[in-house]
């Protein structure tokens, strides 16, 4: 579905990219009434890399955990006016292409509204 970006918001935090098999150690955990449910804050084992994981793709052990998918922490850095085209919703974010370069990457819900014509 298009929907048109809110507000600016720029990305410049670390990006955690995970391959299936991968371990992590986990930090932080978002609430399940939070704004952005079941997301943790995790920690590559294998590059030292942080960023937030949905729960739902991490077999957990303690305090560590074996990634079930690829997976890629990367949010898209837009502007005011911008469309962009949901592919899934994840936990209060989607996974978006932007219509002007077909960058992929994660938008938070509450940025997105239904495109106007």
């Amino acid at each position: 579905m298009l929907m048109e970006i809110v507000s600016n918001y720029t990305y410049d935090g670390q990006v955690i990219e995970l391959q299936a098999g991968d371990s992590v150690h986990l930090g932080e955990r978002t609430a399940s009434d939070d704004d952005y449910p079941n997301w943790i804050h995790c920690q590559s084992n294998k590059t030292g890399k942080t960023g937030w994981v949905p729960a739902g793709i991490l077999t957990i052990d303690g305090d560590t955990a074996v990634v079930t998918e690829n997976y890629t922490s990367e949010e898209m850095s837009v502007s005011a006016g911008e469309i962009v085209d949901t592919i899934y919703e994840l936990n209060g974010w989607y996974w978006c292409k932007r219509i002007s370069d077909e960058k992929e990457a994660w938008i938070a819900k509450n940025n997105l509204k239904p495109r106007t014509i």
